[in-house]
């Protein structure tokens, strides 16, 4: 990483004003690029693909391939859990621990809503929540808990799920309910688990559609899914951070609850009857 930086230092005069506002955003972004095609990126910036290009050839790359190539390896390269720690400490200054967290919480939240593969996909994503018999929703590791809070938030609206997810249940068993009705959507952040790709390929052979929600560029789930999700999770610490997907899932519990309301105000009504008869909460 340090390379491509001096490479960038070493470069940045010589270069024309458009390849300088791509020098500019790249070593400020590096995470974000191995997300973005040259077209995305080229929108993003505000220059031509051709300036994109040029750039990383003055640079020393065969071209923005090779680019991507080498920051998606770094990002890999610090993906273990003393990795991401000794990255995330070296960023701190001082006394300014919440000031940087909050920073990179919302540094994770904005890029969720402005990728454009987000915002293109987003429609979809709801359609199909809304058209399938079953959602089935799963995340393993650290990657249960978002999964775990999308099936919370799906089922109080009274929709059929079914949860892909440590200590659900024999996962094989739940998986094989799949069919060509049904959605399947996987969580998967900074490692992706073998059980994750397992279950889209078993999705896809049953003929589901497939929805992946991840922060690596060449997660195998990436390549498997029919949608894609990109959700950055970096954080200070070795702890993921979900403020990305959160911001998704609360926009897709939000869209699917404006477009069928009188069903889910039912469910809620529904659900805060049992509630009260299981005496669930505190009673001043």
């Amino acid at each position: 990483m340090q390379a491509l930086l001096q490479s960038i230092r070493d470069h940045y005069e010589a270069l024309p004003q458009a390849q300088k506002t791509v020098a500019n955003f790249v070593a400020e972004h590096y995470r974000k690029i191995p997300f973005y095609t040259v077209a995305a990126l080229a929108e993003e910036i505000g220059v031509s693909d051709t300036s994109i290009i040029k750039f990383c050839m003055a640079i020393g790359y065969d071209g923005y391939g090779s680019l991507k190539r080498t920051l998606a390896e770094q990002a890999q390269a610090d993906i273990t859990l003393y990795g991401r720690l000794e990255s995330g400490l070296s960023e701190l200054h001082g006394d300014d621990t919440l000031e940087r967290t909050a920073a990179a919480e919302t540094a994770n939240i904005q890029a969720v809503l402005t990728h454009p593969m987000n915002r293109g996909q987003f429609k979809t994503l709801v359609d199909r929540v809304l058209a399938a018999r079953t959602i089935f929703v799963g995340g393993f590791r650290t990657s249960a808990v978002p999964a775990d809070y999308l099936l919370w938030g799906l089922e109080q609206q009274g929709l059929a799920t079914v949860a892909i997810t440590p200590g659900s249940g024999d996962i094989p068993d739940r998986l094989c309910r799949l069919g060509p009705e049904d959605l399947l959507v996987v969580f998967s952040f900074i490692r992706c688990a073998r059980e994750s790709v397992a279950a889209v390929e078993t999705a896809r052979a049953a003929g589901a559609f497939t929805v992946a929600v991840t922060d690596l560029p060449l997660s195998p789930l990436a390549q498997l899914a029919d949608l894609t999700f990109h959700c950055p999770a970096g954080s200070l610490n070795y702890v993921p951070s979900f403020s990305g997907a959160m911001t998704l899932i609360h926009a897709l519990l939000t869209a699917t609850s404006a477009t069928r309301v009188d069903a889910v105000k039912d469910s809620l009504q529904r659900l805060e009857k049992v509630l009260s008869r299981f005496d669930t909460y505190h009673k001043a």
